[in-house]
C-alpha cells in the first residue's frame, strides 16, 4: 500500500504532502482544483512518461516521492539489488527542467523499465482512458489472465525468443541468397591471385632479374672496362702494384719503412687479384637474353595488375588481402549450416510456445463462465437487472504477442437484445459499471496492494452511485483503495475523505474532520447552498446517524 505521497514543482503544485489510509480513501473536489494532478504525480511514479511542460517552476526539478509499504517482492528486489529496509520503500521520480528523469528505490537509482515492473506489482491505476481500453482486444485478454492469476511470463519469454530467432534466421537466409553471387566474387578474386603466383621472394628475386636483364649491356662494360683497369699488361694496377713491390723489396735493407710500406702494399696487391677473379666472374655470367627479359616483364606485369586492381602497393598486402577475402568465403560458405542448425532452433522454440499458448487458451478457456457469471451479478447489483455479459474465445492460426487467442467481450443491457461487442452496444455509464465488476474481479485474483480509481463512477447516479460506493468499500477491505469521484454517494464510502483544494497560492489537499465531511457532502449534494436537509442526507449516506 501506498502511505504517503509527497510532490514538489509539478503542475499547479508547489509542494503537496498526503497520509492514506490502509482501506478506502476518498478524494474529491471541484473540478480544475487539481484531482487529476495526484493521478499524474502516480502515474509518474508507476514509470509514466515525464512532460517538464507540466512544471510549476521551469528553473526547478519536479520531485515525485511515494512511501510503499509492501510484503512479498523480496525476490524481485533482490533480482534488482535494491535493499529493502524493514517493509518500506522510497520510490523517487526526479525530473529536470530540460526533461531528464532519474528514479531511485530506497535511494538506490533504477532505470525506468525497472521501476514500471515495480509498479506494476504495487499499484493499479484505473483512469477513464483506462475504461476506454476494455474495447481493446489485449486489454480483454490480459484482464482475463489477471483474474485466471495464471502466469504469462513463461509465454512472453518464448514468445519474445521465438520473434529474435525468426529475424534471426531470415536476416541469414538473405544473406545466404545475397551470398552466392558474392562468394562466386571472391572466389574469381582468389583464384586470380593465386594464378598470379604472388610469392614475395620470387618477385623479390624477378625484379632483380629484369633489372640486370634491361642493364645487361652497360653492367658488361662497366664490368669489362675494371677488369682491363685492373689487368692491363703495360697500365694495369695489378702490374703497377707489382712493380712497386719489387721496387720496395730491393730498398729494404737499407730503409727501415720499406718493410711497413711493402707489406700493406702487398695485401693490396693480394686483395686486387682477389677482386680481379670475382669480377671477371661476374662478367662471364651476364648475358642479354630479350627472351627471359619479356617473360619475366610479362610474370611481373601480372602481379603488378593485382596491386593495381586491389590497391595495394606490396605482395605482402596483396596476400593480407586474399586471406581476409578466403575468410569471408568461409563464412559464408558455413551459411548452409547455421541456416540449418537456426531452423532446427526456431522449430524447437515454436513448438514449446505453441504448447505454451495452447496451455494459456485451456486456462483462458476455463475461467470465462466463473467471469460471466460473477460480471453479471455485479451488473445486476449496479442496477442493469437484464444485463449479459459473455466472453467470445477464438483460436489464431498464428501466434500472437499474447497467445493463440483472439478475445473479444460481448454485452447487453436489455432482454431480447443480441449480445454485441461491448464496445457497440455499452453507454458510458454501462462502461463503468462492466469495468467495476471486472476490476473487482481482478482484486480479488492479484496480490496488488493497492487499486487507484479515477472517476470509475462517471455516467451513473442515484442508486446506482450507492451500490458503486459499496463495491469499491468491500473491495477496500482486501486492499487499499484510492478514489476520485465527483458523486457523494461515492464519496460518502471510506475511511478517510480528502479534499483537493485551490487558492492563490497554489493547489492544496487535506483530510476533512467529521463535520467538515458532513458539510462537504452536504455540498455535493445541493450546491453551493448547504441546507440542514442535505446534511441529514449526508449523515444518513455517511451512516453516522
Amino acid at each position: 500500500m501506498i502511505r504517503e505521497l509527497r510532490i514538489e514543482n509539478y503542475a499547479i503544485i508547489d509542494s503537496l504532502s498526503i497520509d492514506f489510509a490502509a482501506r478506502l480513501n476518498t478524494i474529491t473536489g471541484e473540478t480544475g482544483a487539481g484531482k487529476s494532478i495526484l493521478l499524474g504525480a502516480l502515474g509518474l511514479l508507476a514509470g509514466g512518461r515525464a512532460e517538464s511542460a507540466a512544471f510549476a517552476d521551469n528553473e526547478k526539478n519536479c520531485v515525485i516521492e511515494g512511501v510503499f509499504e509492501i510484503a512479498g517482492e523480496e525476490d524481485f528486489l533482490r533480482d534488482n539489488d535494491i535493499e529493502l529496509i524493514g517493509n518500506e520503500l522510497i520510490v523517487r521520480r526526479v525530473i529536470s527542467p530540460q526533461g531528464r528523469s532519474r528514479a531511485f528505490i530506497n535511494d538506490e537509482p533504477v532505470s525506468l523499465s525497472v521501476l514500471k515492473e515495480l509498479s506494476s506489482r504495487l499499484v493499479d491505476i484505473h483512469s477513464q482512458h483506462q475504461t476506454l481500453l476494455l474495447n481493446d482486444e489485449n486489454f480483454q485478454i490480459n484482464i482475463i489472465d489477471q483474474i485466471t492469476g495464471y502466469s504469462t511470463d513463461n509465454y512472453k519469454i518464448l514468445y519474445k525468443k521465438l520473434k529474435a530467432t525468426g529475424k534471426e534466421l531470415k536476416l541469414l537466409k538473405e544473406q545466404a541468397t545475397a551470398g552466392e553471387t558474392r562468394a562466386e566474387f571472391l572466389r574469381y578474386q582468389i583464384e586470380q591471385i593465386e594464378a598470379g603466383g604472388v610469392n614475395p621472394l620470387k618477385i623479390s628475386e624477378q625484379e632483380e632479374r629484369m633489372r640486370l636483364l634491361e642493364n645487361a649491356t652497360e653492367i658488361a662494360a662497366a664490368l669489362g672496362y675494371t677488369v682491363g683497369a685492373l689487368d692491363d699488361e703495360e697500365h694495369g694496377v695489378i702490374i703497377a702494384i707489382k712493380n712497386s713491390l719489387q721496387a720496395l723489396s730491393r730498398i729494404r735493407k737499407n730503409f727501415t719503412r720499406a718493410d711497413q710500406f711493402y707489406e700493406r702494399l702487398n695485401s693490396l696487391y693480394l686483395e686486387a687479384k682477389d677482386l680481379l677473379s670475382e669480377i671477371e666472374q661476374a662478367a662471364e655470367g651476364i648475358e642479354i637474353n630479350p627472351a627471359e627479359l619479356e617473360t619475366i616483364q610479362g610474370q611481373l606485369d601480372s602481379v603488378y595488375k593485382l596491386f593495381h586492381r586491389h590497391n595495394v602497393e606490396t605482395a605482402e598486402q596483396l596476400l593480407d588481402f586474399s586471406r581476409a577475402m578466403q575468410a569471408e568465403l568461409d563464412g559464408f560458405e558455413n551459411i548452409d549450416e547455421r541456416v540449418e542448425k537456426l531452423e532446427k532452433e526456431f522449430l524447437i522454440v515454436n513448438n514449446q510456445a505453441f504448447a505454451e499458448a495452447e496451455r494459456l487458451n485451456k486456462v483462458r478457456r476455463g475461467a470465462c463462465e466463473k467471469i460471466e457469471k460473477e460480471v453479471v451479478a455485479v451488473l445486476c447489483e449496479l442496477g442493469i437487472k437484464d444485463a449479459r455479459f459473455a466472453i467470445e474465445i477464438s483460436d489464431t492460426e498464428e501466434l500472437t504477442s499474447t497467445g493463440r487467442n483472439s478475445v473479444r467481450m460481448l454485452f447487453s443491457a436489455n432482454a431480447g437484445r443480441a449480445l454485441q461487442g461491448i464496445e457497440s452496444v455499452a453507454s458510458g455509464g454501462e462502461m463503468s459499471r462492466v469495468m467495476l465488476a471486472i476490476k473487482g474481479l481482478v482484486s480479488r485474483s492479484t496480490e496488488l496492494t493497492t487499486i487507484v480509481f479515477d472517476e470509475i463512477d462517471t455516467g451513473v447516479s442515484g442508486a446506482v452511485a450507492h451500490k458503486m460506493g459499496e463495491i469499491i468499500e468491500r473491495m477496500s477491505a482486501r486492499m487499499q483503495v484510492l478514489n476520485i469521484t465527483h458523486l457523494p454517494q461515492v464519496a460518502s464510502k471510506g475511511e478517510n475523505h480528502y479534499l483537493v483544494y485551490k487558492d492563490g497560492s497554489g493547489t492544496h489537499i487535506r483530510k476533512l474532520g467529521v463535520q467538515e465531511r458532513i458539510d462537504h457532502i452536504a455540498a455535493m449534494l445541493s450546491g453551493s447552498t448547504v441546507t440542514e436537509a442535505a446534511r441529514a442526507q449526508a449523515r444518513q449516506l455517511l451512516g453516522w446517524e
